[in-house]
């Protein structure tokens, strides 16, 4: 098991933190990962998330303050190595949606 520390690439203080298992190709093994998401630059402000695996991709149900968004992420397609990317997708109310990149940055062996 190991965490993963990813900082979104246009606001290093926008950071996304969670734990997971990975097989021998360093690709996240299908089940939940729980983690938090940290904003500021104190990181004074956190939401929890659970990521649920939906084939390639996974969605994002978020915890308390951002209920209703709707998010997915690609991190079960992508191999978790430092200086990796991913991308997480969120849908707004209008049907538009946003794309942001996050950069592995920190990998800690649990």
């Amino acid at each position: 098991m190991i965490r993963v520390t990813a900082e979104y690439t246009e606001n290093r203080n926008e950071k996304i933190i969670f734990d997971v298992k990975l097989d021998e190709k360093n690709k996240p093994i299908s089940m939940l990962i729980f983690g938090y998401a940290l904003e500021g630059e104190n990181s004074h402000q956190t939401w929890p998330f659970v990521i649920e695996p939906n084939n390639s991709s996974a969605s994002i149900n978020w915890g308390a303050g951002v209920e209703g968004e709707r998010s997915t992420i690609n991190i079960f397609e992508k191999e978790i190595t430092l200086h990796n990317y991913f991308t997480r997708t969120d849908m707004n109310d209008h049907s538009h949606l946003d794309e942001y990149t996050y950069k592995i940055v920190k990998i800690d062996h649990l």
